[in-house]
């Protein structure tokens, strides 16, 4: 597999790393909203691979739909913890591996502070079909 992002709380407290031609869009507390060519997504509950919920939840691998040109894909931490890492990994063989580009990531100040997020996207015709990105988050009291 190749971990094309992994990163920790750099930025200053309520900095978050934004790219041009994303928008901020309301996202489902399940799946995927469709909202034209830029997908919003969010895992669907945090399911801690520690006790207590503190550490790296359990992976989740997310599938692309065909064609997006953008996603906003956002991982919950569980009850009152907070994210301060997060990663995303797309393996070699996956047909997103060459097209795939991170334009922006980070705590999510939006509408809460117990989420991370990513900004991504694709050029030319948007995501291949079959493509998956494999998301987590690290989970802390503080």
């Amino acid at each position: 597999m190749w971990s094309i992002g992994r990163t920790g709380s750099h930025l200053p407290e309520g900095v978050v790393g934004t790219g041009a031609g994303v928008s901020a869009l309301a996202a489902s507390r399940h799946g995927a909203v469709d909202t034209g060519r830029v997908v919003s997504a969010t895992a669907p509950v945090a399911h801690p691979s520690i006790v207590g919920g503190q550490g790296w939840q359990a992976d989740y691998t997310y599938t692309v739909p065909t064609g997006a040109s953008g996603l906003f894909f956002h991982y919950p931490c569980p009850g009152t913890l907070k994210p301060d890492a997060g990663k995303f990994v797309v393996d070699y063989g996956d047909p997103a591996a060459n097209t795939v580009h991170l334009i922006g990531e980070g705590l999510r100040t939006d509408i809460s502070s117990h989420e991370w997020q990513w900004n991504i996207n694709w050029f030319g015709g948007g995501s291949p079909a079959g493509a998956q990105i494999t998301f987590n988050v690290h989970c802390s009291r503080t």
